[in-house]
């Protein structure tokens, strides 16, 4: 996914771009909501999150304007690779990736990766042998092959198809599998602590339910 455990975050682009300060370029930024990193804009919010924040400091003093495309992971994927969009500014470096994309020369910051279960369930990670027979959402596109191609070749492996859960939305995906984990129908999911934090204050989960566990390495 997108993905997440201690790794470098970095931007993702199509081409090279050269800077006309004479004449204002448009940039097509595709990205999905990761939040807090990436959020989608609502009538009663109007934040993107602190890397469109950052992206848009960038690239506006240097006499860009950006035009946003709010679009699940994988969607935003081809769009670059298809020449629609001209960045997705949260994907990390991956080595399933694929030769669409050219990256950042330079890390724009780093982050710890961690694991969500039910508060009653003493699992914890140790290895890849450790999630055998846990069942473990995902989102469609999401890669952590970054973090750990152990554990990304485990979710791709046909035989594990019935123990990983690929949860398809736009921005609702990260809320959906907390709710599954909390109702028992998945055990497992892995990502950005950040992300794991946010999400749990702002369903405002007070109740033990769940809890993070160990980072994914």
């Amino acid at each position: 996914m997108k993905f997440r455990s201690f790794a470098l975050f970095l931007l993702l682009i199509l081409s090279l771009i050269k800077v006309n300060m004479s004449q204002a370029e448009t940039l097509k930024v595709c990205y999905d909501q990761w939040a807090p990193m990436t959020i989608f804009p609502t009538e009663a919010s109007p934040d993107r999150g602190f890397v469109i924040d950052m992206l848009a400091y960038i690239y506006t003093e240097e006499g860009y304007e950006l035009e946003y495309y709010e679009v699940p992971l994988a969607r935003g994927l081809d769009m670059v690779a298809e020449g629609l969009c001209d960045m997705l500014p949260e994907y990390l470096l991956s080595p399933s990736s694929g030769d669409f994309f050219v990256y950042a020369s330079e890390p724009t910051f780093s982050y710890s990766t961690a694991f969500v279960t039910r508060r009653d369930d003493p699992w914890r990670y140790n290895g890849i042998h450790s999630i055998e027979g846990k069942r473990i959402a995902t989102g469609p596109g999401w890669d952590y092959s970054s973090v750990s191609v152990g554990y990304q070749h485990y979710l791709d492996a046909p035989e594990n198809s019935g123990l990983v859960e690929v949860i398809a939305g736009t921005d609702d995906v990260v809320d959906r599998i907390f709710n599954m984990i909390i109702s028992g129908r998945v055990d497992l999911y892995a990502d950005n602590d950040l992300v794991l934090q946010h999400t749990l204050n702002r369903l405002n989960i007070v109740d033990p339910t769940v809890k993070t566990t160990n980072a994914l390495n």
